[in-house]
């Protein structure tokens, strides 16, 4: 039977690198559980923000707020003019690239405004192209081992006060001291495959789609000269 890939498991694994054992429930009031926690959501952030990671990105369906639980009638626009709102997914991470009206690329949705959890437009049926938090499960193979061995790293200390132990892992999953900004090690390695795959100067990219939406279109004002744009 194959182990369950989940955030237990991850933890887990990256105490085992220092024979350590994972001895209790994550979801109890103990305080080495608490901090165990706390130590794995920097640490997940912290990887998730080392650049846009192509793994993390998707285009979805937005779900249609009801007007009529907001007491709202139906045919009557929200307060702030626009048509219909929707709701947000909560696992977005970062700003969305594209707001669209359909699944195709190029569909922007040019008229709309963002009201915190809510996207407001009118259009009744709403994607977005964004990067989304991802369960372990879902990581690549080659990018959970290097969170697992950076997760080594930040337990080091707390679980050993053992700095020696910390910096070798972290020396492997982010390299240096002088690289780790970048940063080097796995996560280095990781980077330069994931630009590869998606670089940003491609000939086939234009400007950044969400501006270029508001500006005109797919392709718009901001890939023109300033004259003759208006």
């Amino acid at each position: 039977m194959v182990d369950q890939i989940d955030k237990a498991k991850i933890i887990a694994d990256a105490l085992g690198r220092f024979a350590i054992t994972l001895n209790a429930d994550l979801e109890s009031d103990d305080p080495r559980m608490h901090r165990l926690n706390t130590i794995y959501e920097g640490t997940l952030a912290q990887a998730f923000n080392f650049t846009t990671w192509n793994f993390l990105k998707a285009t979805v369906r937005c779900t249609l707020i009801d007007k009529q639980a907001n007491g709202i009638e139906e045919h009557k626009p929200w307060p702030n003019g626009y048509s219909h709102a929707h709701a947000i997914p909560g696992n977005k991470m970062g700003s969305i690239r594209k707001i669209l009206s359909s699944e195709h690329p190029n569909a922007n949705i040019r008229d709309f405004e963002i009201e915190g959890e809510r996207l407001f437009s009118h259009c009744k049926d709403v994607w977005i192209a964004a990067r989304f938090a991802k369960e372990p499960e879902l990581w690549p193979a080659a990018w959970r081992e290097a969170f697992t061995v950076l997760l080594a790293g930040r337990f080091s200390v707390p679980e050993t006060h053992d700095t020696e132990l910390e910096d070798k892992f972290l020396t492997e999953a982010l390299g240096t001291p002088r690289e780790r900004a970048m940063p080097g090690g796995m996560f280095g390695r990781l980077l330069a495959q994931d630009l590869a795959e998606n670089p940003p100067d491609s000939p086939l990219r234009s400007g950044d789609p969400l501006l270029d939406a508001r500006a005109g279109g797919y392709g718009g004002r901001r890939s023109r000269p300033w004259y003759g744009g208006y």
